[in-house]
């Protein structure tokens, strides 16, 4: 220290006292606030006929890329049975959907996706339906003779149409034919192919419904 007039005690009292915390007037002084993140609010699931009308609210829509509905049966497993965009306005917002539900009981949640990566999830609701009983299987005629025209009527009372796919296995489990379809609302009556003698099983791959079909 050169300054024997100065003591160094003096001195940073001095610094302390009008230098370090005596901002110039022009000063600007930042805040930073990370945006509050975009949550669901009200998500709930309710029958209607065959069918789950699925709603819910997000608060200052902001940040969304996509709301993915998604839907589980017995086995717990979801899948994504319809996608849909945002509005992304700053808004409060509602949204109501209504999915075709073939099975008894259904679950749904919904996930809301953003752009920076995230996934957020809503609970899970439950919707109970008495479709299985609306949901007619009908397969004329049964025994078939072989060789004849026999057919497959499936009433699709859903007011959607269903994407399905039909397989058939003989008596060994052995799967011999798998065809997609489309079942319309409605009636669907669906040509069966000619196989063998024998005794088989007709599965509805979207529902899991099955009816055994006698080829003599």
């Amino acid at each position: 220290w050169n300054n024997p007039g100065i003591g160094k005690h003096t001195l940073v009292a001095h610094l302390l006292d009008s230098t370090i915390w005596d901002f110039p007037s022009s000063a600007v002084v930042f805040s930073i606030s990370a945006p509050l993140p975009v949550t669901i609010h009200n998500f709930h699931a309710s029958p209607s006929n065959c069918e789950a009308i699925v709603f819910w609210e997000i608060a200052d829509e902001k940040n969304v890329k996509a709301y993915q509905i998604q839907q589980s049966n017995a086995s717990g497993i979801f899948k994504i049975v319809k996608e849909m965009l945002p509005k992304n306005d700053g808004k409060n917002n509602n949204y109501e959907s209504l999915i075709p539900q073939t099975a008894d009981i259904a679950y749904y949640r919904l996930v809301l996706q953003t752009n920076d990566g995230i996934n957020r999830y809503s609970q899970t609701a439950k919707v109970q339906t008495d479709c299985s009983e609306k949901q007619a299987l009908v397969l004329l005629p049964n025994p078939s003779p072989k060789g004849s025209n026999a057919k497959l009527n499936y009433k699709n009372v859903s007011s959607a149409s269903i994407q399905s796919a039909i397989a058939i296995y003989n008596a060994s489990g052995k799967l011999v034919y798998q065809q997609a379809v489309l079942w319309q609302k409605g009636d669907n009556p669906y040509k069966l192919p000619s196989l063998p003698i024998g005794v088989y099983i007709i599965k509805l791959l979207h529902n899991g419904t099955t009816v055994k079909w006698e080829v003599l």
